[in-house]
């Protein structure tokens, strides 16, 4: 034997007859159907014979999966849809089919919007492949808050309604507070049917 050749029987994938050679073209419309391949064995005389394969054609080739960069936030300008982020991109060598996303909060704190998010892209082309690639925002926790509370006030009537103000919280976009108060009233004061003086509790549950 001196080589081999081989050629489609029904031409190339652009419909164009096809001429024997060392390689067999296979189109992205063969996938999942049998060609027809005529392969030709020569001698070292130049005699040759030919014979017929059927090939099945699969698509072995995954698609690419490229997730946007990890990226680092503060709590206060965190985005909980994450869009802000960027989503994955793919390519593939036939059909590309869809891209999945799957979200991971379990280091992270999604009262106080701090911690770890790990965003899993999965992309799928028309034959079933899949490649998998990730992305991590890190939202970082800065408190950076304060408060105001109350005034003292002066009431004209003794009705003890308790409607006297209460605090107001700057910068609280990372914190979870929780805020109560207990009074001491004190009913024999100068000049005043009673006195009470409140005292605040703020509890920052993050």
């Amino acid at each position: 034997l001196d080589k081999f050749e081989a050629r489609r029987m029904n031409g190339t994938c652009d419909g164009v007859a096809d001429d024997f050679g060392p390689t067999v073209e296979f189109c992205c419309t063969d996938i999942n159907d049998t060609v027809t391949v005529v392969f030709r064995a020569y001698d070292c005389h130049g005699n040759y014979n030919d014979c017929m394969v059927q090939v099945f054609v699969e698509d072995k080739i995954k698609p690419t999966c490229n997730a946007p960069a990890n990226v680092t936030v503060s709590c206060e300008a965190f985005d909980p849809s994450l869009w802000a982020y960027g989503t994955a991109t793919s390519q593939d060598n036939c059909c590309l089919d869809t891209i999945t996303e799957s979200r991971n909060y379990n280091l992270f704190d999604t009262l106080c919007n701090k911690g770890t998010i790990t965003r899993t892209f999965r992309a799928f082309d028309c034959a079933g492949n899949s490649t998998q690639c990730t992305q991590r925002v890190f939202v970082t926790y800065e408190q950076d808050y304060f408060i105001k509370f109350p005034n003292d006030v002066i009431v004209t009537v003794c009705d003890g309604t308790g409607m006297y103000g209460e605090p107001t919280f700057f910068g609280k976009d990372c914190e979870l507070m929780g805020v109560s108060f207990e009074d001491e009233v004190f009913t024999v004061v100068p000049d005043a049917c009673m006195k009470i003086e409140r005292t605040w509790t703020i509890i920052n549950w993050c």
